[in-house]
């Protein structure tokens, strides 16, 4: 797949955004509110600390990804190996990331979700981001979606 650079900088973006300030702090809202209320044995409490860990990792991997595309684009010399390298990794710790909830979060979480855990987390969900907020970055990120699927086959 080839991206130019104000694909980049758009895809960066997103994941600044969206994805960090948006997505990770959902995330961390579901994962405090289990904690609180299902009391997890030891050995899902390290998965939350490592999930918590993966959200800061991945935030200071953006940032440095960033600041690299923004140099390419105000015309900085940035080796090209380097850059490659920088979004290789980037995109294996996003993929692992993403592997990581759907292996070891998501399946314990919503097996031990009740009624009440979802009305308490969509009043919690609501006043921590602000709504409007979540659907201007959404409308946003629309056609960056779109051009995406149009590169990447969906089966």
């Amino acid at each position: 797949m080839h991206f130019d650079l104000e694909q980049l900088l758009e895809l960066i973006d997103y994941f600044t955004y969206y994805l960090q300030r948006i997505h990770h702090p959902r995330e961390e809202i579901i994962v405090k509110d289990y904690l609180v209320y299902h009391h997890p044995t030891v050995e899902f409490r390290a998965v939350i600390e490592d999930l918590s860990a993966q959200h800061r990792d991945l935030e200071q991997l953006t940032v440095q990804l960033q600041t690299l595309i923004q140099a390419v684009a105000q015309d900085t010399p940035v080796p090209r190996e380097h850059l490659i390298t920088k979004l290789a990794r980037f995109l294996t710790l996003q993929r692992a990331h993403m592997e990581f909830e759907e292996t070891h979060i998501f399946p314990v979480l919503e097996q031990d979700r009740d009624m009440a855990d979802r009305k308490r987390l969509e009043t919690a969900l609501a006043t921590a981001i602000d709504p409007a907020f979540v659907r201007g970055m959404e409308l946003a990120c629309e056609g960056l979606r779109q051009r995406l699927e149009d590169y990447l086959p969906l089966s």
